[in-house]
């Protein structure tokens, strides 16, 4: 078998900036952020920072929002404690200036590498509601549930989530499972 790729010694990136958020739904433009969590890691996946905080919101916004995804038909209630935590939380920009603070002290000058699962909706909302947080993201990601894929094509194992559905449970879970995915593909 011959290979084209080609691979050459360089200095790669350094940090992970792991993300999940919980949303109304999953259209950015319709829906809003409800939780964001974040875990930074070295690629040893040593964490090295974090932040977690509900979005501020009026109690009747998210709750229109909520009833119209049959998401949250089941979910009675995790969408009230969604709805509490929110009425509480922080204003987006502050949200997004505290994260970015916090991502920016750990990346320096290098744009950091979004970590997570399913990254693909988490990234527009990113690019929706947080943009000094995304200001600091390299244009690559490392997507966990690519490799899941992999994994369980390969080798047949699947990973079961407990499905907590709250950002920062999310991540550290995602992170276990890039540490389980890693080890299995280091054998």
């Amino acid at each position: 078998m011959v290979t084209l790729a080609r691979f050459d010694k360089s200095p790669g990136p350094s940090n992970l900036l792991w993300f999940d958020g919980e949303y109304t739904g999953l259209e950015p433009s319709h829906d809003l952020i409800l939780e964001i969590g974040f875990i930074a890691t070295d690629f040893e996946l040593n964490p090295l920072g974090s932040y977690t905080n509900f979005i501020k919101h009026e109690d009747d916004t998210i709750r229109t929002l909520m009833q119209q995804n049959h998401h949250w038909d089941t979910r009675t209630e995790e969408m009230e404690q969604f709805i509490e935590g929110c009425s509480t939380g922080l204003p987006i920009l502050e949200a997004d200036l505290a994260l970015s603070g916090i991502a920016k002290k750990i990346t320096g000058n290098q744009p950091g590498i979004l970590a997570g699962n399913s990254l693909f909706t988490d990234r527009k909302f990113i690019s929706s509601y947080l943009p000094n947080f995304a200001s600091l993201l390299h244009y690559r990601m490392l997507d966990v549930s690519s490799f899941k894929l992999y994994i369980q094509a390969t080798q047949g194992i699947e990973f079961r989530k407990n499905l907590k559905h709250r950002a920062f449970d999310d991540i550290q879970e995602s992170i276990e499972e890039f540490r389980a995915i890693s080890e299995l593909l280091e054998k």
